[in-house]
């Protein structure tokens, strides 16, 4: 994506500093829109689609959740709720009143608990991959590992050996870079 146009730490209560990015004018007449990335990332996950919404003349706030990129841990103990306080400590520090939320994974846990505990600040969620509590998930002493283990590795396999070279033959794509291995799809499951 372009270079953000404000990059920030936002110092939290407990001594995190949470790393802040807006893309496109920060105080443009419509309501910007704050992307929260899911837990392993860091907010330049949403790289293309930041461009597309800024071309649409909207500005990004994008964060870097605690621990992830350039955030750091602080000493609060972590939780959804203290990640989405932390959402709201930088909308806070950046003057932005309301925001449109995009949540992927556990940014979509954050979006939903947005919409819930702060609704005055929220014009609408897009949640992806997202929960609030865990009905329907298998208890861990039925979940079938080894299963899950062969289904990741079969779908890596076939993505790797069927789909991906057809479309990668004129491409500068290292195939071995977009699909897990058989041990990093085990690892995975």
């Amino acid at each position: 994506s372009n270079a953000a146009s404000i990059a920030r730490a936002i110092v939290t209560q407990d001594g995190a500093r949470i790393a802040a990015f807006v893309y496109g004018a920060p105080h443009t007449k419509t309501t910007p829109v704050l992307m929260l990335h899911g837990n392993g990332e860091e907010h330049g996950i949403f790289g293309p689609i930041v461009d597309v919404v800024n071309a649409a003349g909207r500005t990004v706030i994008a964060l870097d959740s605690r621990a992830q990129g350039k955030s750091t841990r602080g000493t609060a103990r972590l939780t959804y709720e203290l990640m989405t306080k932390d959402a709201i400590d930088v909308l806070d520090a950046l003057g932005v009143a309301r925001v449109h939320v995009l949540g992927f994974s556990d940014g979509g846990i954050e979006a939903l608990l947005l919409g819930r505990d702060y609704p005055e600040r929220v014009a609408s969620i897009t949640a992806l991959g997202a929960n609030l509590t865990p009905e329907g998930v298998i208890e861990e002493p039925d979940w079938d590992l080894d299963g899950a283990i062969a289904t990741n590795c079969a779908w890596a396999k076939y993505w790797k050996e069927l789909a991906i070279p057809r479309e990668a033959e004129s491409a500068d794509v290292d195939c071995e870079l977009l699909f897990a291995t058989p041990e990093e799809a085990a690892q995975a499951a």
